[in-house]
């Protein structure tokens, strides 16, 4: 089963750490307002009583937008399709892996698919990665000539 919801997007990070900087009730209601709006516009939803699959359609006016301060407008959807019932619960029990998020151009809207089996196949396209030590990170396309990083050897 699927279900698609398109709504207006909700405040972007920027928008929210502005709001919360002015004084903590204006961010408090905020939050409030969109998530009964989604829970409104959501209400007409199926129900999805198990696992979900997320995709999410950010079509905006201008591609200059940073991805994660869109991205934490899901905190409204999320909470407003519990609200209505469409999902039991927002935790990564319920919501699976991967939430897509696809970017376009378009009005400033989000079309949000829900559906209760994987919408997308995804595979990685290159080689694993591997960690080295505690904090360091080395991709698998470091040149062969590369045999040691900060005095660590590397096979």
């Amino acid at each position: 089963m699927k279900a698609e919801l398109v709504l207006d997007i909700p405040p972007t990070l920027n928008e929210q750490i502005r709001e919360a900087r002015s004084h903590w009730s204006v961010s408090a209601q905020t939050k409030k307002r969109w998530t009964v709006k989604v829970a409104l516009l959501a209400h007409s939803l199926p129900r999805f009583p198990d696992k979900v699959w997320l995709d999410y359609l950010w079509l905006v006016k201008s591609k200059a937008n940073d991805p994660d301060n869109l991205e934490a407008s899901v905190k409204f959807i999320a909470d407003g399709l519990v609200m209505a019932g469409v999902i039991t619960k927002d935790s990564l029990m319920i919501i699976q892996s991967p939430v897509v998020h696809r970017f376009d151009k378009g009005v400033d809207t989000v079309v949000i698919t829900i559906a209760d089996s994987p919408i997308w196949k995804l595979e990685r396209i290159e080689q694993e990665s591997q960690w080295i030590g505690r904090d360091m990170f080395v991709p698998s396309t470091i040149p062969q000539r590369a045999k040691t990083v900060n005095g660590r050897t590397i096979d």
